[in-house]
């Protein structure tokens, strides 16, 4: 993943100040190739026309002061997140010939690195006429270094007006008074603890408009200036000391916690304001990726955590090795549960996602139709290429087979084909086979070099533990083997939920399990019947749709907030809602379906072809289930048609 930030601090306490403004702050896990400690947020950010994004940010500490700790953090911390930008925030001394009072925040427009100096024998004549004319000795003349700050941020630090920012500060001040924003100005900085006006008078005479000094903007910036990606860099340093005999002092001490904490409010709230401009391909992967994540469901009701899954280690393997997996299964196996936990992997290593859920882009008609989707003014492709050679970039398209016989299918085999040999880039398809053409859909893939890999369901051991964890006493050979799917330990579990007493012997097929849950749902409300026919009502628009979607109006009523509750309608985003697995909203319509005995035909007339194929099967077991009558009726049709 490329961020968008990286914040270097050099010490605990203004990493902390940093922290501490940040939301939903995660440490990341230690790397093999990186002995840093990072911590990744992301923060939320309103341009001026209202468009709302994120910025990726990551922050990282110094183990040690001074230019060269900086440089190798920085250099690090660049190699591994390829950030737009580095910002240096903490505390630093600031000059009270230029108006830096304790509690102030200085902006730097240029670091000036004073480190670097010859070192010069003088006459004992010049060492007389410097002493008598008050003037200290000659002894050093500074090469000085000089690094420009990026002029997108000091533009966006001149334009952030008023002191909205001060609401950030958390620290109670030492005096009265409120923290300015000195006008941006040249820093020096060097490796030295500076307690004494000779260096700073020194420094002034060369550099008069000097606003302070500090000891790791020279390597930070050198790390950026020649790191081949050139991120732009930026500091913003609160004032703790002024560079004098006082720096010591406990009066002094007292401010550098409220520096800290002054400087880390301005610097947080000047990102807030979206100072940089949305990388628009990058956003549009994260968004889809949200919504994609937002929808899978990893957890069982009455379980703590999820079910680790071994085929998410099988996938890794085969992707560390640079192969490029196309994961099969059966409905219910939990494919997309393992794309989830492939996705949230891969961010946790840093890598961008791009997770397509292929139910959310059937309108596809070609790869430009993509293009537009994704904001790509290129081919896709050739964006995965530039963020996987920048970070890493892994891509996952789930739910392949619902796009059987939509021309959006071959834009997604294309795509999976395209990257799956581009540098840093990893590539995982999740599809069922079951059927034969779900097989032939897939076999683009495998011809190509895609391995492929099998979601199981659980074994039965797994199952039955999972059921007395449940709280079922001595579950059925049956329960245990219907446990083994994920999506029937789904419903076993909501059915124990809702009703403790339920007697599961009594179920004596996959399509009784189903008819109790509805009768649960049914039962769990006072209006049941209505909900029944609200649950009905949406897979019909579900299925009826493009996409699987369907928008609701506020304020949801009581029915669309059971059904929400029960994890059976999740939201996508703002009022657009999903069923949070297909084989529910084609159960409840095959289901209703039966009831008004409907036949093949009915269902060709109102279904397309491809989406009536789950709901034809479904309905040919519920009549298997109920009527012998209406199961031949149905089969001649279903032959005739």
């Amino acid at each position: 993943m490329r961020v968008d930030f990286v914040i270097v601090t050099a010490l605990e306490e203004e990493r902390d100040a940093v922290l501490s403004k940040l939301p939903h702050i995660q440490k990341l896990p230690p790397s093999e190739d990186d002995v840093r400690v990072y911590f990744h947020a992301e923060l939320p950010v309103v341009y001026a026309d209202g468009t709302k994004f994120s910025y990726s940010i990551v922050v990282v500490c110094l183990p040690g002061m001074g230019r060269v700790e900086a440089v190798n953090t920085t250099k690090d911390a660049i190699t591994r997140w390829k950030p737009r930008y580095v910002l240096l925030v903490g505390i630093a001394a600031g000059f009270e010939e230029n108006a830096a009072n304790l509690g102030d925040v200085l902006v730097s427009e240029q670091i000036v690195d004073y480190e670097l100096q010859k070192i010069v024998d003088v006459s004992k004549w010049a060492a007389l006429v410097g002493w008598v004319l008050g003037r200290p000795k000659p002894t050093e003349e500074y090469r000085f270094s000089v690094h420009r700050s990026d002029v997108r941020l000091m533009n966006a630090a001149q334009n952030f007006l008023g002191d909205g920012w001060n609401d950030l500060i958390a620290v109670a001040r030492p005096t009265n008074g409120k923290p300015k924003r000195l006008p941006l100005g040249p820093m020096a900085t060097g490796d030295k603890v500076v307690q004494r006006q000779t260096l700073v008078k020194a420094l002034l005479d060369r550099w008069p408009k000097l606003i302070g000094l500090e000891m790791e903007a020279g390597g930070a910036a050198s790390a950026c200036f020649q790191s081949p990606s050139r991120p732009g860099f930026f500091m913003i340093r609160g004032v703790s000391d002024l560079a004098d005999e006082k720096k010591g002092t406990a009066g002094v001490k007292k401010w550098r916690k409220y520096a800290s904490d002054v400087a880390a409010s301005y610097a947080i709230a000047l990102l807030s304001s979206g100072p940089i401009p949305i990388d628009g391909v990058t956003s549009e992967f994260r968004i889809q990726t949200d919504r994609s994540l937002s929808g899978a469901k990893i957890a069982i009701p009455g379980l703590s955590g999820s079910i680790p899954r071994a085929e998410v280690k099988d996938v890794e393997d085969q992707l560390q090795l640079g192969r490029p997996v196309a994961l099969t299964g059966e409905p219910g196996t939990g494919k997309s549960g393992i794309g989830y936990m492939l996705a949230v992997a891969a961010r946790s290593e840093g890598k961008e996602v791009l997770l397509l859920d292929a139910r959310r882009v059937e309108h596809l008609r070609d790869e430009a139709d993509l293009r537009r989707f994704l904001s790509a003014e290129g081919p896709v492709s050739s964006e995965i290429r530039r963020i996987g050679r920048m970070g890493g970039c892994r891509l996952i398209i789930d739910q392949l087979d619902s796009a059987i016989t939509l021309p959006s299918a071959s834009v997604l085999i294309e795509l999976a084909l395209d990257c799956r040999d581009l540098e840093g880039v990893e590539v995982v398809v999740i599809s069922r086979k079951r059927e034969g053409r779900e097989a032939t859909l897939i076999s683009p893939l495998t011809a190509k070099a895609f391995v492929e890999l099998e979601s199981r369901e659980l074994g039965e051991a797994e199952s039955s533990r999972l059921l007395t964890d449940l709280k079922i006493p001595s579950p059925t050979d049956l329960l245990i083997k219907l446990g083994q799917n994920l999506l029937n330990l789904e419903l076993i579990a909501k059915i124990k939920l809702e009703n403790d007493a339920f007697d599961f012997s009594a179920v004596e097929e996959e399509v009784d399990l189903w008819e109790k849950y509805i009768d649960v749902l049914r039962e769990s409300d006072s209006d049941g019947e209505d909900l029944i026919g609200v649950v009905v009502e949406l897979a019909g628009q579900a299925l009826k749709s493009d996409d699987g979607r369907f928008k609701l109006s506020v304020p949801l009523n009581r029915p669309l907030i059971r059904l929400q509750s029960w994890g059976i309608i999740v939201c996508e985003f703002g009022l657009i809602y999903a069923f949070s697995h297909e084989k529910l909203q084609d159960y409840f319509y095959a289901w209703e379906a039966t009831q008004r005995m409907a036949m093949p035909a009915d269902i060709l007339r109102e279904l397309n072809q491809h989406r009536s194929t789950t709901v034809l099967a479904w309905m040919k077991r519920i009549y298997s289930r109920h009527s012998p009558e209406l199961l031949q009726r149905f089969l001649k049709e279903a032959w005739d048609v």
